[in-house]
């Protein structure tokens, strides 16, 4: 989508609808399956039919700039958050919400030494550098 349409935040709104599929449809709203995938298939289409007559990209002229890359911003944060607890840097805390978690407790380590990894490469401006740490990070394991 990225490279087509060089518009690759018109995508991420259409990921969010595995979410929606899952979660709200089915499980919450007690839809079948095959009617939430029925709204997705009309949902797809009338997109479609956006994107065809041209207001998709009217409407992501209309966007300024700054507030593009905020939500870049900010979506890049909540992701790096996630990925801080789901490694255990950062545990939660009653008092403070989040906290440091036990930073030498092998999983955690291994997490810190990847993005060491991963750094190393990014400052030596090696091409995919986040690849090739995932990579040296998941055969250290």
């Amino acid at each position: 989508m990225g490279l087509v349409s060089k518009y690759p935040v018109g995508l991420a709104p259409g990921m969010g609808l595995n979410a929606l599929f899952t979660y709200t449809l089915v499980l919450t709203m007690g839809n079948s399956w095959q009617a939430a995938l029925a709204a997705v298939f009309i949902s797809s289409i009338l997109f479609l039919i956006i994107t065809l007559s041209g207001l998709r990209e009217s409407i992501l002229n209309i966007i300024p700039v700054d507030l593009k890359l905020g939500i870049g911003a900010g979506i890049g944060f909540f992701l790096a958050l996630l990925g801080l607890r789901g490694a255990g840097i950062i545990v939660a805390n009653q008092s403070t919400l989040i906290s440091m978690g036990n930073l030498f407790a092998p999983p955690t380590f291994l997490a810190l030494i990847g993005i060491l990894i991963t750094l190393i490469f990014h400052f030596r401006k090696v091409p995919a550098a986040v690849f090739f740490g995932m990579v040296i990070t998941a055969s250290l394991v």
